[in-house]
């Protein structure tokens, strides 16, 4: 800043002035007016660019009020002859209108220069001191020569606020006693006096509504910690009418200590304009800085006279246009800087002043939402302030305030919106292309059992036409299973139930085991497989020996279904890494068979794909089986790639982490389950379906097993209390059964009085085989939980595990 001339004498002979903002004039015959300032005094004046002595005198004459400027120069004149001091309104950039004390005196000075030294103080801080005398007419000035410019000052705020429908409601705390409530305010809140609105005082204020909860406790913290908050709300005036406002509330301290308040309301209703005025508020400027916050320009304008009056500018706006002109080029000087290119069409036809009153003859307020060339977004209205007595506006409010948040909410939702449509479509999509896969897939074994049982009875004396058919409906209804058994998998893996096992196991046996079933896989079309495990340090792992198994099969079971008659498979196991806790494995298999294109490669995990090829349709299967290995690999810690080629052959590499097991013993071998004797046990069956109890009989007899029969679980429930202690051995239970399903019938036998009901094996026989289904079993006492269909070996091989 040019404080270079302002030396220790300068301040030395005003130092009784007080430690306020310092400034100097020089005055020479012939040149410019000088103004040299502090920093105090530029942050007064808003000055934020380092201007030259001669421009800091221009940029704070431009800045004085114009009514007031002719009696400022009259002051600096008398300045020249005596001490004196003023208080005078000031438009700052950024405040809006501010009053500003001033005070000086004239200084020697060794040559013809007349050199003047002063400090300015802001009028609030005049009020702390002198609030006896500001009270009474807001700014009541101690110089005489200023008091009747003071009155013609203070009628003319009044004035200005009641250019501006803004509701002011204030009143003490913790008294609650009313200061001041004005007509706006008594408007919206359906009140007709003053002392009706004391009186109904905390009934007005409590039936206010607000959009944001969280302003109520936003409010009662003001209380305790002063500060102000700005919110939306909903105030109904006791006849059924409700009136939107845009409001902020704060606490102000008055001249006299009081605490109170004070809240300032803007009726924001469209078919409601901002016709009435604020009457005469206690404190003024107090009012104004709350609008300020809701709206950041406001315009007085006369439509007649194209002429405008700034009444709150923000920085930008009254760099642009200053605080009065004319109208019709402050609009387009505005509009040129501050609307982005894409609106600058449709806001040069919103802010055409000569056709404003056309527009707004049959309409009390229009607005136009715009983006501004800083990216942020603007609302502007203009408001039917006063009309001729033809009914044609005369004059006008202009307001704008900010919309950038309100916009961004907007536009997240309507993306929300439509990513949700999005979604929704993609997944109805994914339904039906569901549903019609799953009818195919299932219908064509469907078809494949009633065509070849038709077959069959055509040939009852056939016996090899009769094998032949058996093993058909055999293969096609394993294919349904797999679907079903895949389906689940998916689910599983889709919802995140799918648990895998911490169990000790034989590596050589689990591959020896896979490789087994798909060699027998492979021999009815001619497929050798040979296996190689290499480098096998540590054999004894802790894992899923379950989930490794279907890995395995599966991709050695995709080799042998694409592959050609007389191909060959070979699968590998090598240990390629260990530490003190864990061994990595890598698992390969590699078959010369048709291969893949290179288009379908990159869909190869996708659920339900298949490569669409003529050397593939004699292979059904469910286009699920590599979507599982790849997720199961994904669970296990693990990775999977694969190359491909038509014709030549397709190669699996898998690389799986397993913890070592410090378990040396052998596992039991599994031949002690396997010499359990069943003769002669009893077991009670519980099934509602013939055809499924035909089956479980079966089984359980071929191991010459006595059986007793019940049709649903209440039926059971009774047989089992009518026994004697002991007699049964086992409980095979269906879950959804008539009268009593399974899990009511299992807790009612564990909560009976006797030593057997809480030992017996119960064991629950179900189509549901979700996660869910066996944590509810678990839960009902159930032992076990077999997933039907039943097969002889399984059933079996549960029950001698627990007997």
């Amino acid at each position: 800043m040019f404080m270079k001339k302002l030396n220790d004498e300068d301040i030395q002979a005003y130092f009784q002035a007080g430690n306020s903002g310092f400034w100097k004039v020089e005055s020479e015959e012939g040149k410019k007016t000088r103004l040299y300032t502090d920093e105090i005094t530029d942050e007064l004046f808003g000055i934020t660019e380092d201007l030259s002595p001669e421009k800091c005198m221009e940029y704070v004459a431009e800045h004085i009020y114009p009514q007031e400027r002719e009696c400022f120069w009259d002051y600096m004149e008398e300045l020249k002859s005596h001490e004196s001091e003023a208080v005078y309104r000031y438009m700052h950039p950024v405040k809006g209108v501010i009053y500003i004390r001033c005070t000086g005196r004239r200084v020697p000075s060794p040559d013809n220069m007349i050199r003047i030294v002063g400090y300015h103080q802001e009028a609030g801080d005049i009020v702390h001191f002198e609030k006896e005398k500001l009270l009474e007419n807001r700014l009541l000035q101690q110089n005489q020569h200023l008091k009747d410019e003071n009155k013609n000052q203070i009628s003319y705020y009044k004035e200005l606020l009641d250019t501006i429908s803004v509701g002011v409601l204030s009143y003490t705390l913790p008294e609650h006693e009313l200061v001041h409530m004005n007509a706006e305010a008594m408007r919206i809140y359906g009140v007709e006096t003053v002392g009706e609105a004391q009186e109904n005082l905390g009934r007005l204020i409590g039936a206010v509504s607000y959009l944001n909860q969280n302003v109520i406790e936003k409010l009662m913290d003001m209380r305790y910690h002063d500060g102000a908050v700005s919110y939306e709300c909903v105030i109904p005036d006791g006849k059924g009418h409700l009136t939107p406002a845009i409001a902020k509330t704060e606490i102000f301290y008055t001249s006299d200590g009081k605490k109170t308040i004070l809240t300032t309301f803007l009726d924001i209703s469209e078919n409601v304009t901002l016709k009435k005025s604020l009457k005469e508020a206690q404190e003024s400027n107090a009012v104004i800085s709350a609008i300020s916050k809701i709206y950041w320009t406001i315009y007085s304008m006369n439509l007649r006279t194209d002429s405008f009056e700034e009444v709150v500018g923000g920085e930008v706006m009254h760099r642009l246009t200053g605080s009065h002109g004319c109208a019709s080029e402050a609009f387009r000087t505005a509009r040129k800087s501050v609307v982005s290119r894409e609106d600058q069409k449709t806001m040069r036809e919103f802010f055409e002043v000569t056709t404003l009153a056309a527009r707004l003859q049959q309409e009390e307020t229009i607005a136009r939402e715009y983006l501004a060339a800083d990216g942020h977004w603007h609302m502007g209205r203009f408001i039917v302030k006063q009309r001729d007595a033809n009914g044609t506006v005369t004059e006008v409010l202009y307001v704008a305030r900010d919309i950038t948040e309100e916009k961004k909410q907007e536009f997240e939702y309507q993306e929300q919106l439509k990513r949700i449509a999005q979604e929704a479509e993609k997944a109805n999509i994914s339904k039906t292309d569901f549903l019609r896969r799953m009818s195919h897939d299932i219908r064509t074994p469907i078809n494949g059992i009633r065509g070849i049982t038709q077959i069959a009875n055509h040939f009852p004396e056939d016996l090899q036409k009769q094998q032949e058919c058996r093993d058909k409906v055999l293969t096609a209804s394993g294919f349904l299973l797999n679907l079903v058994n895949d389906i689940l998998d998916m689910n599983k893996m889709e919802s995140g139930t799918l648990q895998l096992e911490e169990k000790t196991f034989d590596l050589r046996k689990v591959l020896g085991e896979s490789t087994g079933i798909v060699e027998m896989q492979g021999h009815e079309k001619g497929i050798s497989l040979n296996l190689g495990a290499v480098n096998i340090i540590h054999n004894q792992l802790v894992g899923s020996p379950l989930h490794l198994q279907q890995i395995l099969q599966n991709i050695g079971s995709n080799a042998v279904n694409y592959n050609h008659v007389g191909g060959k498979i070979i699968v590998g196991c090598q240990e390629i890494s260990s530490d003190d806790r864990t061994a990595v494995f890598e698992f390969t298999c590699t078959d010369n068979g048709i291969g893949m294109s290179e288009e379908f490669q990159e869909h190869l995990f996708e659920p339900f794909t298949q490569e669409n090829r003529l050397e593939q349709k004699a292979n059904m299967g469910t286009g699920l089986g590599m979507t599982i290995v790849s997720q199961l690999v994904k669970l296990m810690g693990g990775q999977i790639c694969f190359t491909s080629k038509v014709d030549e052959g397709t190669s699996f590499v898998i690389t799986l982490p397993f913890q070592i097991s410090s378990d040396r013993e052998s596992k039991m071998p599994e031949s002690s389950v396997e010499n359990v004797s069943l003769k002669g046990k009893r077991a009670l069956l519980v099934e509602d379906n013939e055809l499924n109890m035909e089956i479980a009989q079966f089984i359980l007899e071929n191991e010459n097993m006595l059986v007793r029969c019940a049709w649903n679980g209440k039926e059971a429930v009774d047989i089992f209390a009518r026994a004697k202690p002991g007699e049964y051995n086992l409980i095979l239970m269906d879950i959804m059964m008539p009268v009593m399903d399974g899990l009511e019938a299992a807790r009612q036998i564990r909560a009976m009085d006797r030593p057997d009901a809480k030992l017996i094996p119960i064991v629950a026989m179900s189509a549901n085989a979700f996660q869910d289904d066996v944590e509810r079993s678990k839960k009902a006492g159930i032992n076990k939980h077999i997933a039907k269909p039943l097969t002889g070996e399984s059933v079996i091989r549960e029950i001698k595990s627990m007997l």
